[in-house]
């Protein structure tokens, strides 16, 4: 298997279902985002979204690592 640089993974393509979850990540970050800037948000909710926040930041940054797979093999 060939070694890839970091910045040759993040420029190569990423399958479908990272794709995915990358978008669902975002998603996190944003709900988490907009709940913590209203101003009648109980104190006690707002660790849980600032870690709902973390998961969705994982989530989006590690899923942009996954590289689509091509098969070299011919018939």
């Amino acid at each position: 298997m060939d070694k890839m640089g970091l910045w040759a993974r993040l420029k190569s393509d990423t399958p479908l279902f990272f794709k995915r979850v990358q978008l669902l990540g975002a998603s996190l970050v944003t709900l988490s985002a907009a709940l913590m800037t209203e101003p009648d948000l109980p104190a006690a909710v707002t660790p849980y979204l600032s870690y709902m926040a973390t998961i969705g930041g994982v989530m989006a940054a590690v899923s942009q690592f996954a590289v689509k797979q091509y098969s070299t093999e011919q018939p």
